[in-house]
């Protein structure tokens, strides 16, 4: 659900497919954040880090779409971004997955 949701890094211009990329808890599992679709987002090796090291964080818009909000010092406002979605039917299939209409096996 997190790679139909993602199609691949959420980080901004970052274009690694979802094979390339591990699912990234955004409230870490140690910190008492659970495995589920609206703590997870698809970041590549490289991106992974920045995430891990807290220099770049995750939100959820109110659509559940992961937003990446920079450090800083790459913005002083801190203005998120989120990656769009890369085809309207794949966005479909990412809002009835995380709006609980279609469920996952093994989910």
């Amino acid at each position: 659900a997190v790679i139909a949701r993602d199609h691949g890094c959420v980080h901004p211009g970052c274009d690694r497919p979802a094979r390339w990329c591990d699912v990234h808890h955004v409230i870490a599992w140690w910190k008492g954040g659970r495995t589920s679709l609206h703590n997870g987002v698809t970041l590549c090796g490289f991106h992974h880090r920045l995430y891990d090291d807290e220099t770049w964080r995750i939100r959820f818009a109110a659509d559940h779409i992961p937003e990446s909000i920079p450090p800083t010092w790459v913005d002083p406002n801190t203005n998120p971004s989120a990656t769009p979605a890369s085809s309207p039917a794949d966005d479909y299939l990412a809002r009835r997955v995380s709006g609980g209409e279609l469920s996952i096996p093994g989910a």
